[in-house]
């Protein structure tokens, strides 16, 4: 039945006994490993194995009896291990390994490919983005050194009136203009003359297609009427060749004005290029299957959110983006430290219909669009969290009553003696074997037995009270601790209500059976016994009681013969 359980596991496991030989394993090691038939012989040696891995490569390149030397050495210290490998085929495994108690060692093999591949893109597409960062940081370091390059140059154009400059009197005439002003505008070396009417620059870019097209006249009677009352002005204009000018004007206290002409045609493009970046690095990261959110960090506005974001957070996208983090968002930011870098870091949420999933959330603080922010990465790992539930659940519990099993009782037994040593409390552990079990699987059939061995699980794990623990050793043997139960007696009147109980639910499940219960009856307290004395009083007191009653409180006593010289059940 435990081999047929552990065939049953996701996980490949083995089992080696104390002289290093093959005990169990199950399909799924098989199926992981790949070995030969004849090697998962019980009593196959640990080397033989070793040495077929060694053979095919699973260890690199080396001498083969050395590889396989060094891991027999490893093994025989019999010490717990966990590490993982890289097989030659690209899978990934994990390898737990834990000594037994009766000598040999158990191990476990996890199949992690999958999950270290999502890591892995994880990780390049963080890279990506990194690098991505870094790359806009370069422009816009760039960017300012071009801008302080032209700080410098506007320094000179003041000191030296080297940008296009030109100044328009009260009787609307050129007065004075510099070099730079005819090559920016590209207006003839006549058209530097002082005195040169303002209505004939004005025709001369209307008739090259400046302004786009239109009546030439009337355009020059419109713009001549804006000269007569000038203003303070600003504005960019794009030529038909696809330069780009910046002209700014300002009205002169004796009339007329100044005008000075930049030609912006780089930083245009530049500010194009930056944007076609910046939309394509947001293009990228709409469509990333992990949630991705960028929020500004001076005042928590969430300036960015892709669409997967957007369905954890069970709220449109469009609805996000603007407002300041709240909800969902909020939730997340309440997760991390917002000055420092965060990675994977696994938490627990609640969407707005109350229901809970799992989540791992990366944070950086990255520039975005010349503000500090805060790029967040959020991946649903919810069924990776229910499958390890569900597989921790496997391992602690028996497969055909879903009760805690051997490996869960032990633990709990430690701890229940921890709980009396330190509350000083008294408790008492019974052990229970069914009388005439055997009987039920050869006259009924195995099928009748589970059936049974289910129906007296959950009859006991329903008379117990939720402090008590109940657990199926193996077979038709179960265990229950109860703890602060007092020195009145109380645990053997259960013991002689769970007897009645058992008769009863045989009887009623399989009419005739005959089945019954020897329960042996020990107790702990503050000052003990151990775990493993406490576990062997128990065992005594039963084995007495399956040759003089049906129940037996412990006393000292001569240990029982082997399990193979009890009395039959």
């Amino acid at each position: 039945m435990l081999i047929d359980g552990i065939d049953s596991l996701d996980s490949g496991v083995t089992v080696f006994d104390s002289r290093l030989r093959l005990v169990t394993a199950n399909r799924r090691f098989v199926e992981m490993l790949g070995f030969p038939a004849e090697l998962m012989v019980p009593g196959t040696s640990l080397a033989a194995m070793f040495r077929f891995n060694a053979e095919r490569g699973e260890y690199g390149d080396g001498d083969i009896e050395a590889l396989v030397e060094e891991r027999m050495a490893q093994a025989r210290r019999f010490e717990p291990h966990r590490f993982e490998r890289l097989r030659p085929d690209g899978t990934i495994l994990e390898v737990r390994g834990s000594p037994l108690r009766s000598g040999g060692f158990i191990t476990i093999y996890i199949d992690v490919t999958t999950e270290r591949q999502r890591e892995k893109a994880l990780a390049d597409l963080s890279s990506q983005l990194e690098r991505r960062v870094e790359e806009r940081t370069a422009e816009l370091r760039q960017r300012e050194a071009e801008l302080a390059r032209k700080t410098h140059q506007l320094e000179l154009v003041v000191s030296h009136i080297r940008h296009g400059i030109s100044v328009i009197g009260p009787q609307l005439t050129l007065e004075l203009c510099n070099d730079h002003f005819l090559e920016i505008m590209r207006f003839p070396p006549e058209f530097a003359r002082p005195g040169r009417p303002f209505a004939e620059f004005i025709r001369f870019n209307a008739e090259r297609g400046d302004y786009g097209p239109c009546d030439v006249e009337e355009m020059v009677a419109q713009r001549v009427e804006q000269a007569r009352h000038p203003t303070l002005h600003q504005f960019e204009r794009t030529r038909p060749d696809g330069t780009s000018i910046e002209i700014i004007g300002s009205p002169l206290p004796d009339g007329g004005f100044v005008t000075t002409y930049i030609d912006i045609t780089e930083r245009k493009h530049a500010e194009a290029q930056r944007d076609a970046s910046e939309a394509n690095l947001l293009a990228m990261l709409e469509a990333s299957p992990i949630g991705v959110a960028l929020i500004d960090q001076a005042d928590m506005t969430i300036r960015f959110c892709n669409k997967r974001l957007a369905e954890l957070a069970g709220a449109p996208a469009d609805s996000l983006i603007g407002n300041t983090a709240s909800g969902f968002c909020r939730m997340l930011l309440e997760e991390i430290d917002l000055d420092t870098t965060v990675l994977n870091l696994e938490r627990s949420m609640v969407r707005a219909d109350g229901s809970h999933w799992h989540c791992l959330i990366s944070a950086r603080t990255i520039t975005f669009k010349d503000r500090p922010a805060l790029l967040l990465w959020v991946y649903d790992i919810t069924e990776l969290y229910l499958a390890r539930r569900a597989l921790r659940h496997i391992a602690h519990h028996d497969g055909l009553t879903d009760i805690p099993n051997r490996r869960h009782f032990e633990s709990f037994v430690a701890q229940a003696l921890a709980r009396a040593e330190r509350r000083r409390s008294r408790g008492a552990l019974l052990f229970i074997d069914l009388d005439g079990f055997k009987r039920v699987n050869d006259s009924f059939g195995h099928q009748t037995g589970d059936r049974l061995l289910k129906t007296i699980a959950a009859g006991l794990r329903e008379r117990m009270r939720k402090s008590d623990f109940v657990a199926r050793l193996g077979g038709d043997e179960f265990a229950v601790i109860c703890e602060d139960c007092g020195a009145d007696g109380g645990p053997l009147a259960l013991a002689s209500e769970l007897v009645t109980m058992v008769r009863e639910l045989a009887e009623t499940s399989v009419p005739g059976c005959g089945v019954g219960a020897s329960i042996g009856l020990a107790y702990f307290d503050s000052d003990g016994p151990d775990r493993d004395q406490l576990m062997r009083n128990a065992d005594m007191a039963m084995y007495r009681a399956k040759t003089t009653g049906h129940i037996t409180e412990h006393t000292d006593a001569p240990a029982p013969p082997s399990h193979s010289a009890r009395p039959a059940t």
